[in-house]
């Protein structure tokens, strides 16, 4: 039979076409034997190309606190014991948030009307990866739809918990450096100004502290259209930056290698990749698909090249974990416990245990790093307000001892 189909090549484009097979199963084998991993897989009837290839819908963007909600209901429903399509129904009817109502409504329709809950997921690719999509599909195929979702679902919770946090944790400094700014704005713009007048009445030069902070209020009132200029130039530029692959690059460089943090930023990375590996494997994903889509789903670039190495040495039947003895940006016991895991059979078990314990101590060591990161930035503020206050106070002493 003839079948249409939507599929990523290695470099995570989207390939579609169609195929002469026997069965869906031999289709999908097919497209595996052409390094293609397939997203949907459908027989062709009259009008199907059309539908087939239809591009997605454009969705609004979806809150991440919403997303996590919407997914802890679902599962929660689920593992209750109510049908799919009653729990979407239900979810669409409740939301509140106008894109997440939007993107639920339409999920609903397309279940309703007899497709897949990773085919209809699948129509929102800004809402839904991926990776998320391939796990629920492998999950339906598998029968553990509920199990999928759950570990999802924590997957989710996680990130959003660990970004909540860091968040709170800086949100005293973020505000301190505020208030600075805008101390420091007024001191520039209005006192030194006024102050300057004051002092140049006693016809003495002030101190060199004093005289520098003076002539830098002098240059930023005079040249304040360049500046806001060059600042909104520079903005521009680093905006444009973060686009080039090569920021991306030296960014994972810093992250991944600086001392202070390196080991919390290793750890994490550690723990949501193979997290995220353990969750595919025992959803039903097979392993090159599931290395596949890891390394589309890093953000890392050491990550994405050990993926790389690891579906190198799966293709040329060698273990996946010898490419883990190599990398050593790895937690040092991570290998060799899925070297085991490998040997035993137990690959994507041991892999969610792992994971989740190396997920915990990356969170627990970017707290320690945020906790430490406070005071620091508190110290180098006062060491700020500290110079403006010994720059104004010191030709205030003199003066003082000159009207005596």
């Amino acid at each position: 039979m003839k079948l249409q189909y939507q599929a990523k090549d290695r470099s995570g484009q989207t390939v579609t076409g169609e195929l002469e097979a026997a069965s869906l199963a031999d289709g999908r084998l097919q497209l595996r034997r052409q390094s293609l991993f397939p997203m949907s897989l459908k027989p062709l009837a009259a009008g199907a190309a059309v539908e087939a290839t239809a591009a997605p819908r454009r969705t609004r963007r979806v809150k991440s606190g919403e997303l996590v909600t919407m997914m802890s209901q679902l599962t929660i429903m689920c593992q209750s014991g109510v049908a799919l399509a009653d729990a979407l129904h239900h979810l669409a009817k409740s939301a509140r948030g106008a894109a997440l109502k939007h993107v639920l409504q339409r999920l609903d329709e397309d279940v309703a009307s007899g497709s897949s809950l990773s085919d209809a997921l699948r129509n929102h690719p800004g809402v839904f990866s991926d990776t998320f999509v391939a796990g629920i599909a492998a999950g339906e195929q598998s029968g553990n739809l509920v199990q999928v979702l759950e570990r999802l679902s924590g997957l989710l919770r996680s990130e959003r918990r660990l970004r909540k946090s860091i968040w709170a944790m800086l949100t005293y400094p973020i505000l301190l450096c505020i208030v600075m700014v805008v101390v420091l704005a007024g001191l520039v713009f209005f006192v030194f100004r006024r102050f300057g007048e004051v002092f140049a009445g006693f016809g003495h030069a002030p101190p060199p502290l004093t005289q520098f902070l003076l002539d830098v209020g002098q240059f930023a009132r005079t040249n304040i259209v360049l500046i806001l200029l060059g600042a909104g130039v520079l903005a521009g530029g680093m905006i444009y930056f973060r686009t080039l692959p090569v920021a991306g690059r030296l960014w994972d460089y810093f992250v991944m290698n600086t001392i202070v943090i390196r080991n919390a930023t290793r750890t994490l990375t550690t723990g949501r990749s193979f997290y995220l590996l353990g969750t595919m494997l025992q959803s039903g994903v097979p392993l090159l698909d599931s290395l596949r889509l890891c390394r589309s789903t890093a953000r890392s670039y050491l990550f994405r090249n050990l993926f790389d190495q690891m579906e190198h040495n799966l293709l040329q039947g060698r273990p996946v974990s010898g490419s883990l003895e190599s990398a050593t940006f790895l937690p040092s016991d991570a290998a060799q416990m899925i070297a085991t895991a490998e040997r035993s059979g137990r690959l994507g078990q041991v892999l969610l245990t792992v994971g989740h314990y190396y997920d915990e101590e990356g969170e627990t060591s970017v707290r320690n790093i945020v906790k430490l990161a406070e005071p620091a930035l508190i110290v180098a503020l006062a060491a700020v307000v500290g110079t403006v206050v010994m720059a104004v106070m010191l030709p205030l002493f003199d003066a003082s001892t000159m009207a005596q």
